[in-house]
């Protein structure tokens, strides 16, 4: 599967590409996780992480095919700058342990590579987990 790869301070995260609808350019600053206007709704990822002064580079619409409670027109997730789309088989994808149970809430899992890992976002959970 194809995922957007993107550094959130010393953290690599993966984005499903098959989640995306488009990628647009942000020029936005936000310090909430989630915030709506005119029934879109944008998400924070590095907020989440508690980097309120991160940049934010790209917005990433949410494909309106993939069921996601609670939604208005479209949400869209604002990351850093993706830094590369890498295709990961699913055999390279291993669940996350007991150990970042708590990590579950957003995350689908883990892809080790030879350098370092990257946690695999799963957007439905976080779209799920947030407080809207």
């Amino acid at each position: 599967m194809k995922y957007f790869i993107c550094a959130i301070d010393n953290i690599s995260l993966g984005i499903p590409a098959r989640w995306v609808e488009r990628i647009i350019p942000v020029t936005r600053a936000q310090s909430v996780i989630y915030e709506t206007e005119d029934g879109e709704g944008f998400v924070s990822l590095p907020v989440l992480f508690k980097l309120k002064d991160a940049a934010v580079y790209h917005g990433l619409i949410l494909s309106p095919k993939i069921p996601l409670p609670r939604r208005g027109k479209s949400t869209v997730l604002l990351t850093p700058k993706i830094d590369i789309e890498l295709d990961i088989p699913e055999e390279n994808i291993y669940p996350l342990t007991s150990a970042l149970s708590g990590m579950n809430r957003y995350f689908g899992g883990v892809c080790f590579t030879d350098r370092n890992m990257a946690l695999l976002l799963d957007p439905q959970k976080l779209i799920e987990n947030i407080a809207l």
